[in-house]
């Protein structure tokens, strides 16, 4: 049987301007997942959705700009899997709303990249798919003080400081990070990355709730810039991470039926 012509699609956000939410998808680290066809969450039509699995993730996706596809994955598919799924509001403030939606109560699992809970339903606390990447297991050394991972227009004014932009490869950025004792960033995955690489790092512009859900809670403040100095608590953190995600990858791999269309 081809999966690629099987029962099971893969939904992500496919975003050009944002290596990080595509990243995020389990399809690039896993290949029995990275064997079904993948779509838009934004352009994803019905009739693809239609009776069919959904693995759903990963990346900022319980948003409300994106309810109402995520509204119709839930009355079209046949069964629903969240996969590193995170919730987006502006603000410090957590917004819950996303975990009463029907994409959420509907679904088959749920694996979610905030450190929260839902008194309603079970969740998994997985982290981002991410975590899969190599360079984590095996980083090299450190080579230089400090660097740079911005969104691109961001002013950031320290000119002896290297910096690469969002949208820049997923290699190409972690190397970057790798290579460094220090982060600066606007990034969510910037931050996740670097405290995983154990950086310290400073997020220069925390502007979304996900910053203080899907980081270590520990190690995160409400002083702007945020500072993180990881180190070993960041590498611990990891080693969770990629724990959790190795046994949630078995148990969604157990709980799918793969069938032919």
């Amino acid at each position: 049987m081809s999966f690629s012509y099987s029962n099971v699609i893969v939904v992500s956000l496919l975003d050009l301007e944002n290596e990080g939410n595509r990243a995020s998808s389990p399809r690039r680290y896993w290949p029995w997942v990275n064997s079904f066809p993948q779509y838009d969450l934004r352009s994803v039509s019905d009739r693809e959705v239609k009776n069919r699995v959904v693995i759903l993730g990963g990346g900022g996706l319980l948003d409300k700009k994106y309810k109402s596809q995520l509204d119709m994955i839930s009355s079209s598919a046949k069964e629903v899997y969240l996969w590193g799924v995170g919730i987006n509001s502006l603000g410090v403030e957590f917004d819950d709303e996303p975990l009463q939606w029907d994409i959420v109560k509907n679904a088959q699992l749920i694996g979610l990249r905030d450190s929260i809970r839902n008194p309603d339903v079970e969740v998994w606390n997985i982290g981002c798919p991410s975590v899969m990447h190599p360079i984590f297991a095996h980083p090299p050394e450190p080579k230089v003080n400090a660097v740079a991972y911005i969104h691109e227009g961001y002013d950031f004014d320290m000119p002896k400081v290297r910096q690469i932009t969002t949208n820049s490869d997923i290699d190409d950025a972690l190397f970057h990070i790798a290579r460094s004792r220090c982060v600066f960033t606007t990034s969510y995955h910037g931050a996740m990355w670097g405290a995983w690489l154990g950086k310290q790092v400073v997020i220069l512009d925390p502007f979304s709730s996900k910053f203080y859900t899907g980081l270590n809670q520990e190690a995160v403040g409400y002083d702007m810039p945020l500072s993180l100095d990881m180190n070993m608590k960041g590498r611990e953190w990891y080693e969770s991470v990629i724990r959790s995600h190795r046994e949630f990858e078995r148990f969604i791999g157990s709980k799918i039926t793969i069938e032919p269309i």
